[in-house]
């Protein structure tokens, strides 16, 4: 019988992610999956901001992504064959991160970045297996794998799921996965397109049903729409059928070549009751399956990973007991939850089969856009929502604010990021590339008023604590505060962010790139407590 301490089901962005964090705790894992060879054909498309920040942590990921897809500014809107407007993101202030804006990049290349950064850490995905036969006791899993005529029996300490919307994992477990499928059969086409389309934004079209065109690269657009329940076409598309589509909608000739990948489906919106069952997890599809209302799936999965990775290396390091993985359900169970609800009424109030409904949203929408995307406000709680930027662990259990503490920052939130200067007053880093994917990191804020000496003393309460080490310490000083081993917050940019301008701030960033702890420098006793 072989052994390892985590099996990971399944190759696509979720199991490939989680097996970078795994790789970087230095974790003993496997992972498998059904197909013998990466597929070429993949529905998600976009890469979202938090996403391509939070792969960031790894050396590779998120700059082969950014080279190989088109980043996305934002989006054209028309309605019965009119163009209402043309949207942008980039004015929105979104400078607290290198990646402001969302990617459009096929999945398969998404998952050929993983796989080279995971062989690039000496891993490798097992191919053409599938997993039989799963059961779990108190200590540990047993699974058969199964290779053509060959069987292995493999014993791990966790199996988790990431083997998409028929997950075998969750299969095995007793979890439910409720929710329905949705009437409409969309129709998608990879192709290449003359005609008048942005080759930067996503343009949607509304009419009797609704389009959308995605630019990607070297002249190739895909189209995602909803088949007429009054279609003489069944079965996959043909170039004749998205030719007339495009036409319905968009109005015009359009020229529609080359294509590469003609197919039709539907939709679900399901959900699990539970991300965990024992010793056996689900993440991605395998836990939640939505319309792609707002570009959301692909990137709940791979931020699943993400939160469920390290907490699961630090209770195989013994760190932690077997109970700190229920805050993964905590964690992750709310953000799903609130996503399939979210999606599935986006999803309904623009692909809504009823005549009725669509007449009056056809003949307001050239209304009502234009006096919504007019609105900045608006408009950045959209995009915070759907950017991903907005996510917030703000009820889980282990993550605390300071007694008292008000700042713009609290346990449980993104941290934000910034240009640093080094000591020399050079341009440094961003701040988010001193953060560590491995171990807590902890960053102490002089103030803009304040001297080294409230960070100083703050340090040494650190590093007495045996758990802490100084190599895990960031500091950063505002204004003319002078400092050693640390890096320049000249103009406070930073110290505003975090709410640290008047005095000496404590905040303390998960490996996840979630705040654990903010507080002020005088908390540092407070955060040691906990």
């Amino acid at each position: 019988m072989s052994t390892t301490d985590v099996l990971i089901v399944g190759a696509g962005p979720t199991g490939l992610t989680l097996a970078l964090e795994l790789s970087v705790q230095k974790i003993p894992f496997r992972i498998i999956d059904k197909l013998e060879a990466p597929s070429d054909k993949s529905r998600a498309l976009a890469v979202q901001c938090r996403t391509q920040e939070l792969l960031n942590r790894h050396p590779t990921v998120a700059k082969e992504m950014l080279a190989d897809g088109v980043q996305g500014p934002g989006v054209n809107i028309h309605c019965n064959q009119k163009h209402l407007i043309t949207g942008t993101f980039d004015d929105l202030g979104f400078d607290d991160t290198q990646f402001p804006l969302p990617i459009w990049i096929p999945q398969g290349d998404t998952e050929a970045a993983l796989t080279r950064q995971l062989e690039d850490y000496g891993g490798k995905v097992e191919r053409g297996i599938t997993a039989e036969d799963i059961q779990q006791d108190a200590d540990s899993t047993t699974v058969t794998l199964v290779k053509g005529s060959v069987k292995e029996v493999l014993k791990a300490k966790y199996i988790v799921g990431c083997d998409g919307a028929h997950s075998v994992v969750r299969k095995s477990t007793d979890l439910t996965f409720e929710g329905a499928q949705y009437p409409q059969t969309f129709i998608l086409a990879d192709i290449k397109l003359g005609g008048p389309y942005d080759t930067e934004r996503v343009s949607m079209y509304l009419g009797g049903r609704i389009m959308v065109i995605f630019p990607l690269k070297d002249g190739v657009v895909r189209i995602v729409g909803e088949r007429s329940s009054y279609s003489k076409y069944t079965g996959d598309p043909t170039v004749q059928e998205i030719k007339e589509f495009i036409e319905e909608l968009a109005g015009g000739t359009w020229e529609v070549t080359d294509p590469i990948w003609l197919t039709h489906f539907r939709w679900n919106c399901r959900g699990v009751n539970n991300y965990r069952d024992g010793r056996i997890f689900v993440a991605g599809d395998a836990a939640h399956i939505h319309s792609p209302a707002g570009g959301q799936g692909m990137n709940t999965g791979i931020q699943d990973a993400i939160n469920l990775g390290w907490k699961m290396s630090a209770v195989l390091r013994g760190e932690k007991d077997d109970s700190f993985l229920d805050t993964y359900q905590e964690e992750r169970h709310p953000i799903g939850s609130r996503l399939l609800h979210s999606t599935d009424r986006m999803f309904n109030a623009v692909a809504s089969q009823n005549v009725i409904y669509t007449y009056i949203r056809n003949k307001l929408t050239p209304w009502i856009v234009p006096y919504i995307w007019g609105d900045k406000a608006r408009r950045l709680r959209a995009f915070t929502f759907i950017s991903q930027m907005g996510i917030k662990y703000r009820n889980s259990s282990i993550v605390h604010t300071a007694t008292g503490f008000e700042g713009p920052v609290k346990g449980g939130w993104r941290a934000p990021d910034g240009e640093l200067l080094d000591e020399r007053g050079e341009k440094g880093k961003w701040l988010l590339e001193l953060t560590s994917n491995k171990e807590h990191t902890i960053m102490l804020f002089s103030g803009m008023l304040g001297d080294e000496e409230e960070v100083k003393q703050a340090e040494e309460k650190i590093l007495a604590d045996k758990r802490y080490k100084e190599r895990g310490v960031v500091k950063v000083f505002g204004g003319q505060t002078i400092g050693t081993g640390g890096f320049r917050d000249r103009d406070g940019v930073l110290h505003r962010r975090y709410g640290f301008e008047k005095g000496a701030g404590l905040v303390v960033v998960r490996p996840d790139g979630y705040v654990s702890f903010a507080g002020p420098a005088e908390s540092v006793e407070e955060f040691l407590s906990i």
